[in-house]
């Protein structure tokens, strides 16, 4: 691959943080599919660049696991803030449970309890 096509790969790398903030912001089941469409595109960068197709795919595997990492990173971040904001808001600890996972394949037990809870809702603001 030529300088030129490193330069598209290291902006393809430099991208992302912002790709595992759009995936991670994502409705749990949509993840695993947003996952596997940014691997195709990877994947299809690297060999439309020139990349020989094993060349290619370790690349795109590297990006990939690059970006699962950060993914997941971003949803137990996220996970842990709304659990802390719950627990402050209702003044009860929630439960250890399934942790969610970026791929989709566990379900997120406190964010289940955070919905289910009937007394989330009824929370009065802080006033003084």
């Amino acid at each position: 691959m030529a300088s030129g096509s490193e330069e598209v790969l290291d902006a393809a790398v430099a991208g992302i943080p912002e790709v595992a903030r759009i995936i991670s912001s994502l409705p749990l089941e949509d993840r695993a599919s947003a996952l596997s469409m940014a691997e195709r595109s990877y994947l299809r960068t690297a060999k439309n660049l020139g990349g020989a197709d094993d060349l290619a795919q370790r690349w795109a595997s590297a990006v990939m696991y690059r970006l699962r990492e950060q993914v997941e990173e971003r949803v137990l971040a996220k996970s842990k803030l709304l659990t802390a904001l719950y627990e402050e808001l209702v003044g009860t600890p929630i439960a250890v449970g399934i942790s969610e996972s970026a791929t989709g394949t566990t379900e997120d037990a406190s964010a289940e309890i955070i919905e289910q809870d009937t007394h989330f809702g009824k929370v009065e603001p802080y006033r003084e």
